[in-house]
């Protein structure tokens, strides 16, 4: 079956809210609100936003987002992936390595200076796929959240 990879932009904000959904399964979120289509919308439109989705006879069976962030030592830009998943119907058939790859080669003809992504050292599966990739290097790091709609204990 022939994968097709797609930037999306203005005009695809029901691909976008396909790709939530995904996102929605394979993070095994409860129930987290989908912004509406004008929200949605505004998204696109942001040039430090990308939405890339691999779709199969139109539909999406996988996607990713990048955050476009500028650097202070370079002229060029950085892509942080932020999320990233395939449908589990299509998993471990190649779809998300060609999504991943074709969104590094875009931020390579784009003149990104790189591309990265995280994955929680606990999600062995996303350790393992991130691991089969043409990675540069890895970067052992720890995250810490402030949650700042939340009153913490102190």
């Amino acid at each position: 079956m022939q994968t097709e990879i797609k930037l999306l932009t203005t005009g695809n904000t029901k691909a976008f809210e396909d790709l939530l959904h995904i996102f929605k399964e394979a993070f095994e979120m409860d129930d987290p609100l989908i912004p509406g289509e004008e929200y949605l919308e505004t998204l696109l439109r942001k040039k430090d936003f990308l939405v890339f989705v691999a779709l199969q006879n139109n539909t999406v069976v996988a996607g990713l987002t990048v955050y476009v962030l500028q650097q202070y030592f370079s002229t060029r830009p950085v892509a942080f992936i932020y999320d990233m998943a395939v449908h589990k119907p299509h998993q471990r058939r190649g779809t998300g390595s060609r999504l991943l790859e074709a969104t590094v080669e875009f931020c390579r003809t784009s003149g990104f200076d790189e591309a990265f992504a995280e994955a929680d050292a606990t999600d062995a599966h996303a350790v393992n796929f991130y691991r089969k990739t043409k990675y540069t290097n890895v970067v052992s790091a720890l995250q810490f959240t402030y949650h700042t709609n939340k009153i913490l204990p102190g």
